[in-house]
């Protein structure tokens, strides 16, 4: 008579331990990898909208740049930054400040709010001349 070889109860429950926590691992980094493309998804968006801003001045008058600027005319709120036909973050609001005179420094500062309720900004610089 052959004698049968099989698993006992204790190696099966080690071998599904190794297995579950196998398969956790690896789910924490899928769900790592879905929160970090999300995040960087909104930093691109932010980085899009203040380049759009930053160019949208670069197209203005330079004498009346700074006036401009000092008054909010660039200075977008979530429903301004809809209304462009843009894309907007939850809670995304934008900044423009200028300093200098014959050379200004325009700054574009995006704040939003990710899904986790973590308050977030991002700040472009760019400099302009008098043609």
């Amino acid at each position: 008579m052959a004698k049968h070889q099989a698993f006992s109860l204790m190696e099966m429950l080690i071998a599904v331990m190794i297995l579950v926590l196998g398969l956790c691992v690896v789910l924490m980094a899928f769900l790592n990898s879905i929160f970090l493309n999300a995040a960087n998804r909104q930093l691109t968006v932010a980085s899009s909208h203040a380049d759009f801003i930053l160019e949208e001045i670069k197209n203005s008058d330079f004498n009346t740049l700074s006036g401009d600027i000092n008054n909010g005319t660039w200075d977008w709120s979530y429903t301004d930054i809809l209304s462009f036909g843009l894309t907007a973050l939850t809670n995304e609001q934008i900044d423009v400040s200028v300093s200098g005179v014959d050379e200004l420094t325009v700054s574009a500062n995006v704040s939003w709010q990710e899904r986790t309720g973590r308050n977030r900004n991002l700040e472009l610089s760019t400099i302009i001349i008098e043609p």
